[in-house]
């Protein structure tokens, strides 16, 4: 699902890449006027990961390990061909990715014990540098940045929605609550183009999901509801005009999309059955979706007010997809599991 900056630019990034270039997976069955997918993380099944593209097309990834690989992992393809580097060796989990100008940004959760909470990493040094932001057993974050301040949206241990900001380079961070009955999942946050937050979460706890909300802030923070049904596992976008889409789960009733541009939010079915949390993309006034259910894949898009599909893999092993665009061209990762060649892979549009 998404957890990252959709806006920010980065032309390149500034520091070194350690690691060797990954191999190209066998080929999968996607649709015609796809690449061939590309295994760019192997060896690990089911990693939580978060994906974002730069403004010079290059894609960045943040992913998990586990056991003697556990921590936070980078890659990209900004030198030309996939690369990797370990940011941590903690229990970290749950990565949310952001690049802009000064470099990438990385928020996620470390379940040490003696240091859980929610945690930085930036690049915007040159080396990785990794600050606490939050103590606690937190859920997993959403990050966004904006002249180089980091927001971050994450469920405390408590079940409120917090918001915590700062500058990259600042030990010193703000924490507001946003709602103090929250989440039902992860929320996803987003940076309007001047720099205003916008939440989308469930309500409620994980074990009672509530209704599908929008949180902003004014002068103060204020929740509207979106969808009064039990939902789950949003991801939010803002288009070219700050006009909120959000693809999540109805409870017992599969993929749903909302959107708003004036008057009532418009709610529409994407699919009738759904298991694993679905994203999204917008540009230049087009909206693309990747959901899944029971290891199968679908890709969508929106235009013109009408919603095309189309199977994206039909191996019954593929789940946690997540999409960018690249421009106008879209890109996804997804896991591929079930199999000795676990790991993620990448495709994208030609």
């Amino acid at each position: 699902m998404k957890h990252h900056g959709r806006r920010a630019g980065l032309a390149s990034v500034a520091a070194v890449i350690l690691g060797a270039a990954l191999g190209i997976a066998p080929a999968a069955a996607v649709p015609p006027g796809w690449t061939a997918p590309v295994r760019i993380f192997a060896g690990h099944a089911g990693p939580a990961h978060a994906m974002a593209v730069d403004v010079a097309g290059f894609v960045h990834i943040a992913t998990e390990g586990s056991g003697s690989t556990s921590g936070i992992w980078y890659l990209t393809n900004s030198s030309g061909h996939w690369q990797t580097t370990r940011v941590t060796m903690a229990d970290d989990h749950a990565p949310s990715i952001a690049v802009d100008d000064i470099g990438v940004h990385i928020a996620f959760t470390r379940h040490d014990a003696a240091a859980a909470g929610t945690w930085t990493a930036t690049n915007g040094s040159g080396d990785w540098v990794v600050t606490e932001r939050h103590p606690g057993a937190d859920g997993a974050p959403s990050l966004d940045v904006h002249a180089g301040i980091e927001h971050v949206a994450v469920a405390s241990a408590a079940h409120a929605l917090l918001h915590l900001f700062g500058a990259w380079d600042s030990a010193s961070w703000t924490t507001e609550t946003v709602d103090s009955s929250c989440c039902g999942s992860r929320p996803s946050l987003r940076l309007t183009s001047g720099g205003a937050v916008r939440i989308a979460y469930a309500d409620g706890t994980p074990a009672h999901p509530s209704a599908l909300k929008l949180a902003s802030r004014g002068g103060s923070w204020s929740s509207k509801t979106v969808d009064g049904h039990r939902s789950s596992s949003p991801s939010l976008v803002l288009d070219d005009a700050d006009h909120p889409d959000i693809v999540y789960l109805r409870a017992g009733a599969g993929t749903w999309y909302a959107n708003k541009t004036t008057g009532p939010w418009g709610l529409r079915q994407l699919s009738t059955t759904a298991s694993g949390a679905p994203d999204i993309a917008a540009h230049s006034g087009s909206v693309a979706f990747i959901y899944g259910a029971h290891g199968k894949l679908t890709y969508a898009t929106m235009s013109g007010g009408i919603i095309w599909t189309v199977a994206f893999s039909k191996s019954g092993h593929d789940s946690r997809p997540e999409i960018e665009r690249m421009g106008g061209t879209p890109v996804v990762i997804y896991d591929r599991t079930g199999s000795a060649a676990d790991g993620i892979e990448f495709s994208r549009q030609k």
